[in-house]
């Protein structure tokens, strides 16, 4: 069973997903453990393993198998979020017109915020 299929809205051409621990109880078969990273597009499955590196278009259909009771896991993803970059940008035009405001500790009042 997969959890939800989905597309990712990034900004960037690929994304990461690098799986730091993945435990799986000696008696139970590594394939069918779950926690796989699965791409639809591609039709290809990734059987997850400790210290796998997957880089992956996020546009393409994709998601991760449902791990068993019992598989530990844990890692990290780098995506690149669009909602990420659209701040960023928005926060460096803000601050092109003079209205982004920084402070470097000491109190704020209406005289040091614009």
């Amino acid at each position: 069973m997969c959890r939800p299929i989905h597309v990712d809205k990034r900004y960037a051409r690929y994304a990461l997903a690098w799986q730091t621990r993945h435990y799986v109880p000696e008696d139970m078969d590594a394939r069918s453990a779950g926690g796989n990273f699965t791409d639809i597009s591609l039709r290809t499955t990734v059987i997850s393993a400790t210290d796998t590196l997957i880089i992956f278009r996020p546009e393409y259909k994709h998601g991760t198998t449902r791990s068993k009771p019992l598989v530990d896991r844990g890692g990290v993803a780098i995506t690149f979020s669009a909602h990420i970059l659209e701040a960023f940008q928005k926060a460096k035009a803000a601050e092109e017109k003079g209205s982004l405001v920084e402070t470097l500790g000491g109190e704020t009042t209406a005289e040091n915020l614009f």
